[in-house]
Protein backbone atom coordinates (compact mmCIF):
# COMPACT_ATOMS: atom_id res chain seq x y z
CA UNK A 1 0.00 0.00 0.00
CA UNK A 2 1.27 3.40 -0.93
CA UNK A 3 0.67 6.09 1.65
CA UNK A 4 2.06 8.98 -0.38
CA UNK A 5 -1.39 10.03 -1.59
CA UNK A 6 -0.17 13.42 -2.77
CA UNK A 7 2.53 11.93 -4.97
CA UNK A 8 0.07 9.45 -6.44
CA UNK A 9 -2.40 12.26 -7.11
CA UNK A 10 0.30 14.37 -8.77
CA UNK A 11 1.25 11.49 -11.06
CA UNK A 12 -2.39 11.05 -12.07
CA UNK A 13 -2.91 14.78 -12.61
CA UNK A 14 0.23 15.09 -14.73
CA UNK A 15 -0.62 11.96 -16.74
CA UNK A 16 -3.91 13.63 -17.69
CA UNK A 17 -2.07 16.78 -18.75
CA UNK A 18 -3.70 18.98 -16.11
CA UNK A 19 -2.01 21.89 -14.34
CA UNK A 20 -2.43 22.68 -10.66
CA UNK A 21 -4.42 25.79 -11.58
CA UNK A 22 -6.84 23.77 -13.72
CA UNK A 23 -7.39 21.24 -10.96
CA UNK A 24 -7.86 23.83 -8.20
CA UNK A 25 -10.51 25.65 -10.20
CA UNK A 26 -10.82 28.54 -7.76
CA UNK A 27 -12.07 26.20 -5.00
CA UNK A 28 -8.72 25.17 -3.56
CA UNK A 29 -5.57 27.26 -3.50
CA UNK A 30 -2.63 26.16 -5.62
CA UNK A 31 -0.47 26.42 -2.48
CA UNK A 32 -2.71 23.89 -0.70
CA UNK A 33 -2.54 21.51 -3.64
CA UNK A 34 1.23 21.89 -3.76
CA UNK A 35 1.47 20.97 -0.05
CA UNK A 36 -0.75 17.92 -0.64
CA UNK A 37 1.25 16.75 -3.65
CA UNK A 38 4.57 17.18 -1.84
CA UNK A 39 3.33 15.21 1.18
CA UNK A 40 3.54 18.14 3.58
CA UNK A 41 -0.14 17.87 4.44
CA UNK A 42 -2.94 15.32 4.16
CA UNK A 43 -6.10 16.55 2.46
CA UNK A 44 -9.47 16.68 4.19
CA UNK A 45 -12.03 14.25 2.85
CA UNK A 46 -13.96 17.03 1.09
CA UNK A 47 -10.82 18.35 -0.60
CA UNK A 48 -9.76 14.88 -1.73
CA UNK A 49 -13.24 14.24 -3.07
CA UNK A 50 -13.04 17.52 -5.02
CA UNK A 51 -9.53 16.78 -6.33
CA UNK A 52 -10.54 13.30 -7.50
CA UNK A 53 -13.62 14.77 -9.18
CA UNK A 54 -11.34 17.18 -11.04
CA UNK A 55 -9.36 14.29 -12.56
CA UNK A 56 -12.51 12.22 -13.18
CA UNK A 57 -11.63 9.47 -10.69
CA UNK A 58 -13.49 7.69 -7.90
CA UNK A 59 -12.14 6.91 -4.45
CA UNK A 60 -12.21 3.23 -5.39
CA UNK A 61 -10.05 3.81 -8.45
CA UNK A 62 -7.64 5.96 -6.46
CA UNK A 63 -7.45 3.30 -3.71
CA UNK A 64 -6.76 0.63 -6.34
CA UNK A 65 -3.80 2.66 -7.63
CA UNK A 66 -2.56 3.24 -4.07
CA UNK A 67 -2.80 -0.53 -3.50
CA UNK A 68 -0.27 -0.93 -6.33
CA UNK A 69 -3.01 -2.08 -8.72
CA UNK A 70 -4.07 -4.91 -6.41
CA UNK A 71 -7.51 -5.16 -4.81
CA UNK A 72 -7.61 -4.26 -1.12
CA UNK A 73 -8.33 -6.95 1.46
CA UNK A 74 -11.81 -5.47 1.93
CA UNK A 75 -12.46 -5.71 -1.82
CA UNK A 76 -11.24 -9.31 -1.91
CA UNK A 77 -13.53 -10.27 0.98
CA UNK A 78 -16.51 -8.59 -0.64
CA UNK A 79 -15.77 -10.24 -4.00
CA UNK A 80 -15.45 -13.65 -2.35
CA UNK A 81 -18.77 -13.11 -0.59
CA UNK A 82 -20.48 -12.04 -3.81
CA UNK A 83 -19.08 -15.05 -5.66
CA UNK A 84 -20.22 -17.40 -2.92
CA UNK A 85 -23.67 -15.84 -2.73
CA UNK A 86 -24.16 -16.22 -6.46
CA UNK A 87 -23.06 -19.87 -6.34
CA UNK A 88 -24.65 -20.97 -3.07
CA UNK A 89 -27.45 -18.48 -2.58
CA UNK A 90 -27.93 -16.29 0.44
CA UNK A 91 -29.77 -18.84 2.58
CA UNK A 92 -26.78 -21.21 2.47
CA UNK A 93 -24.43 -18.38 3.39
CA UNK A 94 -26.62 -17.49 6.37
CA UNK A 95 -26.51 -21.11 7.50
CA UNK A 96 -22.72 -21.22 7.18
CA UNK A 97 -22.44 -17.94 9.07
CA UNK A 98 -24.64 -19.24 11.90
CA UNK A 99 -22.66 -22.48 12.06
CA UNK A 100 -19.37 -20.61 12.35
CA UNK A 101 -20.67 -18.79 15.43
CA UNK A 102 -21.88 -21.90 17.28
CA UNK A 103 -19.80 -22.81 20.36
CA UNK A 104 -17.92 -26.06 20.21
CA UNK A 105 -19.50 -28.80 22.33
CA UNK A 106 -16.55 -29.94 24.35
CA UNK A 107 -16.61 -30.91 28.04
CA UNK A 108 -12.96 -29.89 28.47
CA UNK A 109 -11.45 -26.41 28.20
CA UNK A 110 -9.69 -25.64 24.88
CA UNK A 111 -6.20 -26.20 26.32
CA UNK A 112 -7.16 -29.75 27.37
CA UNK A 113 -8.82 -30.88 24.14
CA UNK A 114 -7.57 -33.92 22.31
CA UNK A 115 -4.70 -33.04 19.97
CA UNK A 116 -4.49 -36.38 18.14
CA UNK A 117 -5.94 -34.87 14.95
CA UNK A 118 -3.49 -31.98 15.07
CA UNK A 119 -0.60 -34.42 15.58
CA UNK A 120 -1.77 -36.42 12.56
CA UNK A 121 -1.66 -33.19 10.54
CA UNK A 122 1.92 -32.59 11.72
CA UNK A 123 1.02 -29.47 13.66
CA UNK A 124 2.46 -31.08 16.79
CA UNK A 125 5.45 -33.43 16.97
CA UNK A 126 4.50 -37.08 17.47
CA UNK A 127 4.43 -38.48 21.03
CA UNK A 128 6.77 -41.37 21.52
CA UNK A 129 5.32 -42.82 24.74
Amino acid sequence: MRYDFGKVYKEIRESKGLTQEEVCGGILSRTSLSKIESGKTTPKYENMEFLLWQVNMTFEEFDYICQLYQPSQRTEIMQTYLNMSSILGTSELETISKMSRLPQNSPRPPHQRDTRYARNCHLYPPKWD
